[in-house]
């Protein structure tokens, strides 16, 4: 995370976004994820995801498309699948 928010590009930041909003809707839920604490994580001003995506609906859509690994937004399906596959 970058702690200056000018210090990131463009690019950068919509991942970061992206990869802290994945974060944010898997461990807190829908209802308890802001845009603000979205982009606290992602080290951006929170003007950056209003730009990015206008509203939290929008934010969720775009963090929930693929592809994007599952394992890695909520580890614990790692262990989940690897657990559950026998062959």
């Amino acid at each position: 995370m970058a702690s200056d928010p000018r210090s990131i590009s463009p690019q950068d930041a919509a991942g970061a976004v992206l990869s802290a909003a994945r974060l944010a809707f898997a461990s807190r839920g829908y209802a308890q994820t802001t845009m603000k604490s979205v982009a606290a994580a992602a080290g951006v001003a929170p003007g950056v995801v209003k730009s990015l995506y206008d509203n939290k609906e929008r934010l969720f859509a775009a963090a929930m498309r693929l592809p994007f690994d599952p394992g890695q937004a909520v580890p614990e399906l790692d262990t989940f699948f690897v657990t559950t596959q026998r062959f």
